[in-house]
């Protein structure tokens, strides 16, 4: 991901972060020290420790780009603080955040088991979670082991369907622990739409068994999108939604949207 420089480099880039360094720079110009000392770019140096330092504070800071950077540099196997752990942990958190590139790093980590112990499940789910998210190399790979797959739509696409329809839902993935041992169940988000038609402020108010599809339904319900509601021609936000996913192994696994009550 590309990082226009936000500031020239300059003696107070070659001290490590300290609080009286880190308030003296937003977290756009952190990102731009972490990113140009890491690939040498943009004027910068190319050096691993002072991209560490950097990748690091604007990481703690929550910027999904860092976090992305700061687990590579984990990864490296001739870096002092080589910490495959500590890679998966900041991969996870910038996935959280909805980084799709994430979620397929995770996806191939866990899949191929060379940096962490293989597991399959969590695989498959990031898998599903990058592809959701449109990362066109995870759709590949799902589309070369089931032609049936179906990307998500387009931003364009979307459009045309909520200019027909009042919303557009996904539907959850299977947790595969869940599948394999034939466990049913239900959950009802609640969420608050805003202005934009998107989903926010989400949280479970009901599950069963409790905790077994939770993330896998609050995530179904991220990528909900909706006609924004109109109030004398003003899009205004709504509160209380809820949403009941119902997981029935009768029905196609997993891919059951549920319904709004």
């Amino acid at each position: 991901m590309a990082v226009a420089a936000a500031v020239t480099p300059d003696a107070q880039d070659t001290a490590p972060p300290s609080d009286l360094v880190s308030e003296s720079f937003g977290n756009r110009a952190l990102l731009s020290f972490c990113q140009g000392h890491l690939y040498g770019e943009n004027g910068y140096p190319l050096d691993i420790e002072k991209a560490f330092r950097w990748c690091r504070e604007s990481a703690e800071r929550g910027s999904a780009a860092a976090q992305m950077m700061l687990a590579e540099i984990y990864l490296m196997d001739d870096w002092v603080e080589h910490n495959p752990a500590e890679a998966v942990r900041w991969y996870t958190r910038a996935e959280e955040q909805g980084n799709a590139h994430a979620a397929f790093v995770l996806a191939v980590i866990y899949g191929t088991g060379d940096v962490v112990p293989q597991d399959r499940d969590k695989a498959y789910v990031y898998l599903m979670r990058a592809a959701s998210a449109g990362h066109s190399d995870a759709i590949e790979l799902l589309r070369s082991v089931n032609p049936d797959y179906k990307p998500p739509p387009t931003e364009a696409e979307i459009a045309v369907i909520l200019e027909k329809n009042s919303a557009l839902k996904f539907a959850p993935v299977y947790p595969p622990q869940a599948l394999r041992e034939g466990t049913e169940g239900y959950t009802v988000v609640e969420y608050t739409i805003d202005v934009t038609g998107r989903t926010a402020d989400l949280r479970i108010i009901a599950s069963e068994p409790a905790g077994v599809f939770d993330e896998a339904s609050l995530n179904a319900a991220r990528k909900f999108r909706y006609r924004p509601t109109l109030e004398d021609g003003v899009p205004v936000e709504r509160r209380g939604v809820t949403n009941k996913f119902t997981f029935e192994l009768e029905d196609d696994p997993g891919q059951s949207p549920g319904k709004s009550e």
